[in-house]
């Protein structure tokens, strides 16, 4: 808050536009829970009631176009999707898509994390994006995980496809 409140006064004293651009959970192809579930470095926390909002990486990109396209939109917005969720349901339709066996889910009091790491579970982190896809008129590419998560499942099993065809 302080820094966004230095760039609107930043903004006030210059007759600049300013938007403020909130990043939910940003994922995408090469940074997802699919990835780490195929290097094995996957691991699921259990805490009932909380949620996260997130944002794939082609909504981010189209967005911030739309921005720089648009002389008439300034604010603050939060960027991302329609369904915050558990990390747990997440992980669970990540399994799902590829066909692996969802790691069992920790309790996070079981966990030995950093401050940092307690800080971030320490409550949902959802919100609205109600006055982005108004303000926009943005219907977003990956308006859940799953419709984000499948397009990553989908890219990878191209990625396989050509490999193995330029192998032989």
């Amino acid at each position: 808050l302080y820094a966004e409140n230095k760039w609107r006064k930043t903004a006030e004293k210059f007759g600049l536009r300013l938007i403020i651009m909130r990043l939910a959970g940003i994922y995408g192809l090469g940074r997802s829970p699919i990835e780490r579930l195929q290097t094995g470095k996957a691991r699921v926390i259990r805490k009932p009631g909380l949620l996260f909002s997130r944002i794939h990486v082609e909504d981010i990109v189209e967005i911030i176009r739309l921005f720089i396209e648009r002389d008439d939109i300034s604010g603050t917005y939060n960027i991302c999707d329609n369904k915050p969720a558990s990390s747990e349901t997440v992980m669970k339709e990540a399994s799902r898509l590829i066909g692996i066996e969802c790691p069992t889910p920790v309790r996070m009091e079981k966990l030995d994390l950093s401050k940092t790491a307690l800080d971030f579970y320490s409550e949902s982190k959802k919100v609205s994006n109600k006055k982005l896809l108004k303000d926009l008129r943005y219907e977003m590419k990956h308006p859940d995980y799953f419709s984000g998560l499948k397009a990553i499942a989908n890219d990878l099993k191209r990625s396989e496809k050509n490999i193995k065809s330029n192998e032989h």
